[in-house]
């Protein structure tokens, strides 16, 4: 009812209950709109990182092998090229007919050599330094010094995670003879494993370069990502029996620790080397130089013999 102008109803009030759901949908959009802006901007830095990346010659040069079931360099290869990666003012990169880093080699090796297949991602690989300087030929040299006979392949690929890098292990150890495997991991191998789990995660993944990192620190995803990884080194720890498996890690995360750990693989801890930016990480992408590869081979040619379940034994390395 109006009475002169005016209306008798009371002024609508607020209930403090009310008040309080508001504020909180309020502050709920507010953080929602500020994570998917976070989300959208990091994406579009890693797009632009990325596309930045498959400029490189070791990206642009990656083909699909069918027989493996995954991507790795171009076989054959030879590149050089400089200021792309580490502190060499130019890097040679040379790639055998099987499209992995290194020199030739022969499946079936020679009676008396003792061989080790190493497997990793990038760190492994050598982005950034020469071939000489990867892990694996400092560390025949450093065994060739000590009198013994040993061969040291590289099948790093660049972008693998520790499943991945397991999986490839389990693709080419039936295919080339071996007496050793040598695992390097450092803090990026979870990174991606998460697309194993469950398709949803996969399309997730492949979408999203952000989710794809971002997937590997989320605690919620951290149990299907242990099992996932676990059961991949239990069925390559069982096709690979009787013979040594051990694992380089630096700085990695304590999942990845815990699972190594239940399979019975030993760990180099080469974590000191990783976080020694001042003299054995590049300046340009934070991979090991030259000096830091040398301290890891260094480090893993010192532990080597006092690593389950043998020796490698007295025998003369060739070059």
């Amino acid at each position: 009812m109006v009475k002169n102008g005016l209306s008798d109803q009371q002024p609508t009030t607020l209930r403090p209950g009310s008040r309080w759901r508001k504020r909180l949908v309020l502050g709920v959009s507010i953080l929602f709109a500020t994570v998917l802006t976070g989300a959208v901007l990091a994406q579009i830095i890693l797009h632009f990182f990325a596309r930045r990346g498959a400029a490189s010659p070791i990206h642009l040069m990656r083909v699909w092998d069918a027989k493996l079931g995954m991507s790795h360099p171009k076989p054959s290869l030879l590149l050089r090229f400089s200021g792309m990666s580490g502190d060499a003012p130019e890097t040679i990169i040379r790639t055998n007919s099987w499209g992995f880093r290194g020199d030739e080699f022969s499946p079936r090796k020679t009676a008396g050599i003792y061989r080790v297949l190493c497997f990793g991602d990038s760190f492994l690989f050598g982005a950034g330094v020469n071939n000489e300087d990867t892990l694996p030929h400092r560390l025949v040299g450093l065994w060739s010094v000590r009198g013994r006979r040993v061969e040291a392949y590289n099948f790093g690929v660049a972008g693998n995670n520790a499943f991945e890098s397991t999986k490839l292990a389990r693709k080419i150890c039936p295919m080339i003879e071996s007496d050793a495997v040598l695992f390097y991991f450092n803090e990026t191998d979870l990174w991606g494993i998460s697309a194993e789990t469950s398709p949803f995660i996969k399309r997730l993944s492949d979408a999203s370069s952000f989710f794809s990192i971002l997937s590997g620190h989320l605690p919620f995803l951290k149990g299907e990502i242990e099992q996932v990884l676990s059961q991949e080194l239990q069925v390559f720890r069982r096709e690979y029996r009787g013979r040594p498996v051990v694992a380089v890690c630096g700085d990695v995360d304590p999942l990845l620790l815990r699972v190594l750990s239940a399979r019975d693989i030993p760990v180099v801890d080469v974590t000191a080397i990783h976080t020694d930016r001042r003299y054995h990480i590049s300046r340009r992408d934070g991979h090991l130089n030259a000096a830091g590869y040398a301290a890891v081979a260094a480090m893993v040619a010192k532990r080597w013999p006092e690593l389950p379940p043998q020796p490698i034994g007295a025998v003369q390395s060739r070059p």
